[in-house]
């Protein structure tokens, strides 16, 4: 009876523990998809920045007359072709950031092509927006990863 007495007072410390690590395997799982959704939330709200400073650009081409979209190359990129992707590191291009106003949002690099083809009087505008991932506390890209995107439009007169 005294046995049976002692068993119904609580839980024994072998059951506190194995309770106690499988709650910490669960806690560090969720740690994990936390950081896994971080991560993600942040590339998202690059990818989103850098579209719309892009398609401000292309934006802007469509208003331009054709006869001066020559006027909005800025930068020294190249036309590459759909299936390339641009190169960010290095190139002297236009620093933009989709707030002027403020300095927390992290820095793009936008490039404007324009490529007349003659033969078909049609002219390419090409923008490419490169950024690179923001690695520290103080929103400074520091060795983090490169990201671009690329839009294209074509007009003729």
């Amino acid at each position: 009876m005294e046995l049976a007495r002692r068993r119904q007072r609580g839980f024994t410390l072998i059951e506190l523990l194995i309770a106690l690590g499988l709650s910490t395997v669960g806690l560090l799982g969720l740690l994990a998809l936390q950081t896994v959704a971080i991560r993600g939330n942040t590339m998202s709200r690059g990818l989103s920045e850098a579209m719309g400073i892009a398609q401000s650009q292309l934006e802007m081409a469509e208003r331009t007359p054709y006869a001066s979209l020559s006027t909005l190359a800025e930068g020294t990129c190249a036309i590459y072709l759909p299936s390339t992707a641009p190169n960010c590191t290095g190139a002297p291009t236009t620093k933009v950031s989709p707030d002027p106003h403020t300095t927390t949002q992290q820095l793009y690099s936008r490039c404007t092509a324009v490529a007349v083809d003659a033969t078909n009087i049609v002219t390419t505008v090409q923008v490419s927006v490169c950024w690179q991932d923001l690695t520290n506390a103080t929103n400074v890209a520091a060795n983090g990863a490169w990201h671009a995107i690329t839009l294209y439009a074509k007009r003729s007169p």
